[in-house]
């Protein structure tokens, strides 16, 4: 309740010359009335007036439905600026098992960190906490020919990440085709929006077979 409350005050004129405040798309994290529920209602009141802030301001407080275990900067989701407010942490419900993974930046460390115990961490109930996605050449093709990204006559020829962010997630990926030959650099957020069958940046590739990828 206090997080969505400080993002609504925050970006209130967002859409100042729209003549609306808020939308209903993740754009505007979602932010939608909902059903009526008691738990909900008692947490509206019970934190009425409250919001979260930064030397004295209230602050962009982007929220999110999973992490998988680890926070990432703005930076490293979107092409913005980063916000000292805003690191990347993993999400231990026992804070002594930071020092388990120094890093995650490899893909082996990454790895490590996906196969790990989802018990060690907050949120490990959603569904989307740890996911994977079978994915043939066809299907992404025909992705990137929707946003004119490649031709009808192209073939991809290989799937590479080529930069992660602190937290693990994938801020450069490329994807190299034979025709005509280059490469497609998405970046960031352009990941998920390219890939929509992606749910978040914080994945590893493998290829299963000559035209199938495994997320």
């Amino acid at each position: 309740a206090v997080i969505a409350r400080t993002w609504a005050i925050y970006n209130s004129n967002r859409f100042e010359a729209d003549k609306f405040h808020l939308c209903v798309t993740t754009q505007c994290q979602v932010y939608k009335p909902q059903i009526a529920n008691e738990n909900i209602e008692k947490a509206i009141k019970y934190t009425q007036n409250k919001v979260l802030v930064y030397e004295g301001k209230p602050i962009n407080a982007f929220y999110h439905a999973s992490n998988g275990g680890i926070s990432a900067s703005s930076s490293e989701s979107w092409k913005i600026n980063d916000y000292p407010y805003f690191t990347s942490k993993f999400d231990f419900i026992n804070f002594e098992n930071n020092y388990l993974y120094p890093s995650i930046k490899r893909r082996d460390e990454l790895k490590n960190f996906l196969q790990s115990d989802i018990n060690n961490f907050f949120g490990n109930s959603h569904y989307l906490f740890r996911w994977k996605r079978k994915v043939s050449d066809k299907e992404i093709l025909n992705l990137l020919q929707k946003n004119d990204l490649v031709t009808k006559y192209s073939e991809i020829l290989d799937l590479k990440v080529i930069q992660r962010g602190a937290s693990g997630r994938v801020i450069k990926l490329e994807i190299s085709q034979n025709n005509p030959v280059k490469k497609i650099i998405l970046v960031k957020d352009d990941i998920r929006k390219y890939l929509n069958f992606l749910p978040s940046n914080l994945f590893i590739i493998d290829k299963l077979n000559d035209n199938l990828w495994f997320f």
